[in-house]
């Protein structure tokens, strides 16, 4: 399914499971609905910024870059491993950020 422009951000319908999204599967689903994000639309409406910082607030789940990632190319619908280098550069600098926002 890929209801392009059907859901306000994204390449995704609204109301739609969030295993919809590509690189969510069942263990990234179960971490965004431990910080209340339950649908691609709610996904979509907090983003993968907010959903990390979250994470990383409630305690319950302790997210790695790679956790942010996915979730960031989930944001645009594409695959993790599309993303180039200077992309990759630019996530890291944008994940210390949130380290830095949430937990010093």
């Amino acid at each position: 399914m890929n209801g392009v422009d059907d859901c306000e951000g994204g390449g995704y319908a609204a109301g739609v499971d969030l295993q919809t999204l590509k690189n969510v599967g069942p263990k990234v689903e179960s971490h965004l609905q431990l910080v209340g994000i339950e649908s691609v639309e709610q996904f979509l409406q907090v983003g993968a910024v907010e959903a990390i910082k979250r994470m990383y607030l409630t305690g319950e789940v302790k997210p790695h870059i790679m956790l942010f990632h996915a979730l960031k190319a989930a944001e645009q619908d594409r695959n993790i491993f599309s993303f180039d280098s200077s992309e990759k550069i630019e996530l890291k600098l944008e994940y210390h950020e949130i380290l830095a926002e949430t937990i010093f």
